[in-house]
């Protein structure tokens, strides 16, 4: 009768634990549960070598539409009978270099001639300049060149809007780029080394497995959006040259 008496009343109080915990579960922590990665990790760049290719003579017969001036060189926008696509060339010392395909009749012409060309501050002995392509209001490709015994020469294509700005604050500019995704305004890193012939790329939403990154220039970091069921949670991280590290 004692034993009986016992372990009914043992089953009762394990009735009730499971009943507690059923009904209260332990607390998770939603900050650990949308971040997949440590406070601070390596960033892992892959190195890509630059292609140092002479832009090729251009020959073709073709319809000017304008002219544009920029840090001592002349380019010219131009079309080929029965295509709506327009091409630059530029000029120099008495010979033209076609710079190949540069935006469509959708293109906004003032916006081109304003900002298709632009003159970097990336560190290298010679300057180096980026040549931006686009269609109608995106952005599909950044070239970036140099002159060298006045003919350019095509370093280095990058996907997207490649926009320099110094994230490490080390006094040399990196590039940022969204990879043509406009849902991820700047989740590639390019790290210049490009009196070595070398540039070196990291996918940092990758890394950080987020679904968007953009770098806020006016506090030096990557604000990282990760979706967790329907709520959107954000980390920001600041990179110092070697480590991505978590703030705030």
């Amino acid at each position: 009768m004692k034993r009986g008496l016992l372990f009914g009343s043992l089953f009762l109080i394990l009735c009730l634990l499971v009943g507690h915990y059923t009904l209260n579960p332990p607390e998770t922590s939603t900050e650990s549960t949308a971040s997949n990665c440590s406070a601070r990790q390596e960033v892992a760049f892959e190195t890509e070598q630059l292609q140092s290719v002479p832009a090729p003579v251009f020959e073709k017969e073709h319809m000017e539409v304008t002219s544009i001036a920029y840090d001592g060189m002349q380019f010219t926008l131009y079309q080929l009978t029965g295509d709506d696509h327009y091409y630059l060339y530029m000029t120099l010392a008495g010979t033209n270099y076609d710079l190949g395909l540069v935006g469509n009749r959708n293109s906004n012409l003032d916006r081109m001639r304003e900002s298709m060309v632009q003159k970097t501050s990336i560190s290298a002995a010679e300057a180096i300049y980026a040549l931006r392509r686009e269609e109608a209001f995106e952005i599909l490709t950044t070239t970036y060149f140099t002159i060298r015994e006045n003919t350019p020469i095509l370093l280095y294509s990058l996907p997207g809007t490649g926009r320099q700005c110094d994230v490490d604050e080390d006094g040399q500019v990196e590039t940022i780029s969204n990879g043509g995704l406009s849902t991820s305004p700047n989740y590639l890193l390019y790290e210049w080394k490009a009196d070595a012939g070398e540039v070196c790329v990291a996918d940092l939403r990758e890394q950080l497995s987020c679904d968007t990154l953009v770098f806020d220039d006016a506090d030096g970091c990557f604000a990282a959006d990760k979706k967790i069921d329907s709520e959107w949670v954000r980390s920001k991280y600041q990179y110092d040259g070697i480590y991505l590290e978590k703030i705030g």
